[in-house]
């Protein structure tokens, strides 16, 4: 994710891969194939959902036919049931080992989960990293599908998903974040569009005619070009001097954050009763290197705001649109540790 406007990465709008796509992970993972699913099922020890990883594997053609007999005994060579006969083996019959007892509780999640979470994690000089969460109850496993089969992680509770989490999301305080500011996407497109389009950092400044002929590349049009230019200057986003634009203290440390190419999405898909996942996430939407992220939102609701302030104790800062610019608008903040860890674990309980 160079860009937060043209690729539409913006809060409550999802850039999470589907379900099957694969996944960068810390955890070693557990693959379990067609056959060894079915072999679960059909001897109670799982009972899916609609919809869930393991249904989701069990319905897709097998592209090879395996034994079952095969995969009953790599069942127990994997350590998730400690015998499994021909006709029977309860939901209770217990894991033959320590690591087998923690996959089959990662199985157990993946086979009727409540929500399913996505972590996104970009930078400028790696492949976009994707871990992909279930959660049910009080915990929460990684997994993801493939031609393979299913592929699970260890199990984590929710306090140590919140944890780990938190950590990563962390940033040191900063002065100059102190105060928000609220951006719309067109002003976040003509900002890159100048600085990024040039190679210049943003502390430098632009020429008036390179601006000219950027943002003529962006609208086509040189009455809305000269328009941009004053909404910019307007709005305090950039100011003019003799040799051209630069971007203002007041915004610069924001937009060196949005603009670094590092970026980090959390997004939490409630899952409801018929196994149907909602279309649109909860999401947590941060830019910035590790230790120096922001966070991206829509203004919050008075209600959403009061929440924020009772359950802190600080008060929420805010910024009001503004009239220059009357699109959609994004607001961003550096949330304190408390608020951050707030906001998180109202994510996970939606």
């Amino acid at each position: 994710m160079q860009s937060p406007t043209l690729t539409g990465t913006t809060p409550g709008r999802s850039s999470a891969p589907p379900l099957g796509a694969s996944a960068d992970s810390p955890w070693p993972f557990l693959t379990l194939s067609h056959a060894e699913l079915s072999c679960l099922v059909e001897h109670g020890v799982i009972q899916p959902t609609a919809e869930s990883p393991v249904s989701l594997v069990l319905e897709s053609a097998a592209d090879f036919e395996e034994d079952a007999a095969a995969a009953a005994e790599s069942l127990l060579d994997k350590g998730l049931v400690c015998r499994l006969t021909a006709r029977y083996a309860g939901p209770a019959e217990p894991a033959a080992s320590e690591a087998g007892a923690l996959f089959r509780r990662s199985l157990e999640v993946l086979a009727a989960p409540e929500a399913r979470l996505v972590i996104v994690r970009q930078s400028p000089e790696e492949e976009p990293s994707l871990i992909p969460l279930f959660v049910s109850g009080e915990f929460a496993a990684p997994g993801f599908i493939d031609d393979e089969g299913l592929h699970l992680g260890a199990p984590l509770d929710r306090t140590q998903l919140l944890d780990s989490i938190h950590i990563n999301l962390q940033s040191d305080p900063s002065d100059e974040l102190e105060r928000p500011v609220s951006l719309s996407p067109l002003v976040l497109q003509a900002v890159e569009t100048l600085w990024r389009g040039t190679g210049q950092p943003l502390r430098e400044t632009i020429e008036r005619w390179r601006a000219h002929t950027l943002l003529l590349g962006l609208i086509d049009d040189a009455d809305l070009v000269r328009g941009l230019l004053r909404l910019l200057t307007t709005t305090g986003v950039i100011r003019e001097v003799r040799e051209g634009y630069r971007l203002t203290d007041p915004y610069l440390p924001w937009l060196e954050r949005v603009l670094s190419g590092h970026s980090c999405a959390v997004e939490y898909f409630p899952i409801d009763e018929e196994g149907k996942e909602h279309a649109e996430p909860d999401r947590l939407l941060f830019f910035g290197p590790p230790g120096q992220r922001i966070l991206c939102t829509q203004p919050e609701t008075d209600g959403q705001a009061l929440a924020d302030e009772q359950a802190t104790g600080q008060p929420t800062a805010s910024v009001e649109p503004t009239e220059d610019d009357p699109g959609e608008v994004l607001y961003f903040s550096a949330p304190s540790d408390r608020l951050l860890s707030w906001k998180l674990r109202r994510l996970l309980t939606t």
